[in-house]
């Protein structure tokens, strides 16, 4: 498993470097550290007499911080592969992400409805990531045991429980996935239907606790559910990141501001 993790040396990249090796330990796999230096010599607000000393400066700045994650790696062997490029953060994030399993971000947290959450670079590459990333914004689970997959008809649900069991199978954690429903009534239902997910789920990974969960809203029944059950980490699917009315009522948004434990999205 290959695992890709943008670092800015920030605590919050430090905590996803962190989960990138309990992961990457677990399964065998490896880590790759990118970190990217902003360009600003491209800008046409930049005077042309200046772009020489600005590419000098950035060439320097460059230098260091290839030696700062040099540094990392002589002190974790798990990882393999350090970067320094320049560019926009979450473009050179997607660019390598193409030759990467899962990608494992810190964050602050997505709140509000400031330019921030609009210009986030954690939010640009859970736009367009084509696999699973991983966001970390509190601590660090001290071994992942327990996965909750959040799951329903959907096609996005349908490809995180996928990339719920294919991680789960890796590091050989319990999966569980849960339906939230939020109309009440249709327990009996839910559960003919859950029964199928569950059968999928046990050819791979036991499945103790494959649920509908009743609750006023997705998030948080997704966020209760996964509390009540002890998880150290949550899936879910991505549909509805594609605009700014869509953010704000995307489920996945929700759970990543809500949730105590790292959040995949897929």
């Amino acid at each position: 498993m290959k695992l890709l993790v943008p670092v800015d040396f920030s605590p919050y990249s430090d905590r996803a470097l962190k989960l990138a090796s309990l992961i990457a330990r677990k399964s065998g796999g490896e880590i790759t550290l990118l970190n990217v230096v902003y360009d600003p010599s491209e800008s046409p607000i930049l005077p042309v007499i200046a772009r020489g000393s600005v590419a000098d400066s950035l060439d320097q700045e460059k230098k260091e911080r290839g030696e700062r994650l040099k540094e990392l790696a002589r002190n974790n062997p798990l990882i393999k592969n350090t970067l320094v490029e320049f560019g926009e953060a979450h473009r050179a994030i997607l660019a390598r992400a193409i030759s990467s399993d899962i990608i494992v971000m810190g964050t602050k947290g997505i709140h509000g409805l400031s330019g921030a959450l609009v210009g986030s670079v954690t939010l640009r590459v859970l736009r367009g990531a084509m696999i699973p990333v991983i966001t970390v914004r509190n601590k660090v689970p001290k071994d992942i045991k327990k996965i909750v997959a959040a799951t329903d008809t959907s096609e996005a649900s349908g490809r995180a429980l996928n990339a719920a069991l294919a991680l789960a199978e890796a590091i050989g954690a319990e999966i569980t996935p849960v339906y939230i429903d939020t109309i009440g009534g249709h327990l009996a239902e839910g559960k003919v239907f859950w029964q199928k997910v569950a059968d999928r789920v046990s050819a791979i990974s036991e499945c103790k606790d494959c649920a509908v969960h009743q609750a006023d809203s997705p998030v948080s029944g997704i966020v209760e559910f996964s509390q009540a059950h002890s998880a150290d980490l949550i899936a879910v699917g991505k549909s509805g990141l594609s605009g700014i009315k869509e953010i704000l009522g995307s489920t996945a948004i929700g759970v990543l501001s809500a949730s105590p434990v790292p959040v995949m999205v897929v």
